[in-house]
């Protein structure tokens, strides 16, 4: 990675700048993956759903960890370099930045999520409760 970097910084197009998007799209998008594909493991298990339900759920967050993985592969194996000529002059800067800024925020709110719930259920077992009672999470039609 850190010729991938040099050789963008090293690029008049691209600058620190972009090397400083690639690193944080990248960074992003594989906390992003590590969030998603914990998600089966932290929480799925202390909710009370169906089997069926838990499966979909189980497979809905690995899918989405694949996708963010491949993101964050893919841009580091393009390079910052290619992404500087490719933004460069383009105007496409522009869209690379609310991107990455769109994954930061995203990585945040994924782990924030997990780390929230992971805090609320030790405190619900601490006072000896569930976290989720009644129909809502165990019945077809239940409660919102």
């Amino acid at each position: 990675m850190s010729a991938l970097l040099a050789d963008a910084h090293a690029n008049a197009a691209g600058g620190p700048v972009v090397v400083l998007l690639v690193v944080i799209y990248v960074a992003s998008n594989l906390g992003i993956t590590a969030g998603y594909a914990s998600i089966p493991w932290t929480v799925l298990p202390h909710i009370r759903l169906p089997r069926r339900t838990f499966w979909f759920g189980l497979w809905f967050f690995l899918t989405c960890a694949g996708t963010h993985a491949v993101m964050g592969l893919s841009a580091l194996a393009a390079g910052a370099e290619a992404i500087a000529h490719g933004m460069a002059g383009s105007g496409l800067w522009i869209f690379a930045v609310g991107w990455t800024v769109w994954h930061l925020v995203q990585v945040l709110a994924t782990w924030g999520f997990i780390l929230q719930f992971r805090g609320n259920l030790i405190i619900a077992r601490a006072r000896g409760q569930e976290m989720l009672t009644g129909p809502a999470a165990t019945e077809p039609g239940g409660a919102r």
